[in-house]
This record gives C-alpha cells, structure tokens and sequence, in this order.
C-alpha cells in the first residue's frame, strides 16, 4: 500500500515562508492580521491538468462521485505518483505555496499560519460526494524589534 499522508498536517508543516531577521534575538510580532478562506477548490483549477478524474485537478484538493468513485486512493493524497505525474502530496504542498504566496503579495502581508478543514459532503438527493480540502491562511504585517543590548548566555555556576 502506498504511503498516504494527511495532507492538511503535511502541507501546514512544510509551508515556511523565509523570513529574514534583521539582528540576532530579534523580537518578532504582528499588526493588521486578518485571515482568508479559500472555500472553493474549483475556483483554482490545474491549468496543466487534462482530463478531470480527481486527480491533480485543482490547485487544491477537491474530489467529486460525479467524476468518479472516492476510493481510498482518491480520499487520501499520497506520495505516490498518479499517471506519471509527480506525486500528489508534492503538487498540492507546491500549488498551496503558490495561492498563498500570490494572495499574501496582492495584500502587501506576511504569512502567520495556515489551517485546513476537510469537508466529507454528501447530497441525500442527488447521491454525490465530495471531498476537499480549504485552507484559512492567517496573515499580518510583520514588524522586528532588536534587543538594545546584545542577550548572551551566561554561564551556570553552583556557588
């Protein structure tokens, strides 16, 4: 069995965004914080994706029983690559980089954290499913504030 991955926890901690402190013991914070949901994967569609059968299809994931059956392959977003493509993991962490680097540029903000929901859907009246997963991104004006005096670690004695 390949190695599936909850993508949520996997692209939270593998998205750092370089922040370059200006001193050493740099005093970080910030102001102007807000946050946005990304609540349409469809929105963001895979602009090298061909044919849509729930793989790869959007930027983010999203998949649907009006393409094709979730099976366990589809629900969970693996290491493995689909159709010779890379692997699904390694798009989605790629493609989440890129949406949140281009909303964070268009607000002149810098990236505090990001947090998913899984919505597991299903319509009673027409029998679809769908599956996906929305990012909030939480975002701030980043400021620095350097210590006056340099903070040096002073040796422990047992006097």
């Amino acid at each position: 069995m390949p190695l599936q991955l909850q993508q949520e926890f996997y692209l939270r901690d593998n998205y750092s965004p370089a922040i370059y402190l200006p001193c050493p013991n740099a005093r970080v914070w910030y102001d102007q914080t807000g946050s946005f949901k990304f609540i349409n994967p469809t929105e963001y569609p895979n602009p090298n994706g061909g044919v849509i059968d729930n793989y790869c299809d959007y930027k983010l994931f999203y998949a649907t029983t009006t393409v094709g059956p979730i099976t366990s392959e589809v629900e969970c977003v693996g290491s493995e690559a689909i159709n010779g493509a890379q692997p699904e993991i390694d798009y989605y962490r790629e493609q989440l980089q890129s949406l949140i680097d281009a909303k964070l540029s268009s607000l002149n903000k810098q990236f505090m954290d990001v947090t998913f929901v899984t919505p597991d859907n299903f319509d009673p009246n027409t029998g679809v499913r769908t599956i996906c997963h929305l990012p909030t991104l939480f975002y701030g004006k980043i400021h620095f504030a350097c210590p006056e005096i340099p903070i040096e670690i002073l040796p422990i004695t047992m006097d």
